[in-house]
């Protein structure tokens, strides 16, 4: 699905700004923290100071509103971009369109970030002045391996990179899988404890709406509910990878998806309901 990440009419700098701001002044979560930076984006927009476009940014609720997917994965891959390497916003964003790029044409995320680090490698190599020989002090060699922040988006999304093996859902889209596992047909974790597959249960209410029931997905990640293949809400699930969420359905049959990603390619938990007349 080459193309999906292009341009929406949103200043993505600037919105990547106003991300970094909610990550690092609010501590919040994912979801909040988009809130946060879409309020605080939408009030500067419209005209308002930064002061008062960031008491609008605090005041956001737990989820954005009408925030596009271009924006968050943007966002989240710059952010990432940033804290890895010390990027400038411009730099960040142009490593995350290259990564968003590579994961769009490979369905691999290790392949897409192991890009982006060559690149900016790379780049960095380039730029850096020759020095003679005799004039380079040896480093000391380190007494650790330096310790690096996870990014929130490879939180949420490293943990699934194996389930296009085990899934045959293999489409043009972002992100892959729900469990990186070296045997992804074992029933059981290395310490013995059975693992829970991932299911949803579905209860039809008297007004029309579906209420379901997520279990078995990965702990504190973020789900996004699909109705007939569009994306309708996104939820997090709890430590113990559940969670539950309603959306209304119309009359006829429906397909109800909760997947690790907003295309739809990793689904670990779907249902068809059919509501009667």
């Amino acid at each position: 699905m080459g193309g999906s990440f292009n341009e929406v009419g949103r200043d993505h700098e600037r919105y990547l700004g106003w991300f970094a701001w909610a990550e690092a002044a609010l501590g919040r979560d994912l979801d909040a923290s988009h809130a946060a930076a879409e309020a605080g984006y939408e009030a500067e927009d419209g005209g308002a100071t930064r002061s008062a476009a960031e008491v609008a940014a605090r005041g956001a609720g737990t989820e954005p509103v009408a925030l596009d997917p271009t924006s968050i994965a943007l966002a989240e891959w710059a952010y990432w971009a940033q804290t890895r390497f010390g990027s400038s916003p411009a730099d960040g964003l142009r490593a995350a369109r290259q990564g968003l790029e590579v994961l769009d044409s490979s369905h691999n995320l290790d392949t897409a970030i192991a890009s982006v680090e060559t690149d900016v490698a790379a780049r960095r190599s380039s730029s850096q002045p020759v020095v003679a020989p005799s004039s380079i002090a040896p480093s000391p060699a380190p007494s650790s391996p330096p310790q690096i922040a996870v990014p929130l988006w490879r939180r949420t999304w490293v943990i699934v990179a194996g389930v296009i093996v085990i899934t045959a859902v293999v489409t043009a889209a972002i992100t892959a899988g729900i469990m990186s596992s070296s045997s992804s047909n074992s029933n059981s974790n290395s310490t013995g404890t059975p693992i829970t597959p991932p299911a949803m249960a579905v209860a039809q209410t008297s007004d029309g709406n579906a209420n379901s029931t997520l279990t078995g997905l990965p702990p504190d990640t973020n789900v996004y509910v699909l109705l007939d293949n569009v994306v309708v809400e996104t939820i997090r699930t709890d430590q113990s990878g559940s969670a539950q969420t309603s959306v209304p359905l119309a009359y006829g049959g429906h397909q109800i998806s909760a997947c690790l990603d907003f295309q739809g390619v990793s689904c670990p938990a779907i249902d068809f309901e059919t509501r009667n007349p």
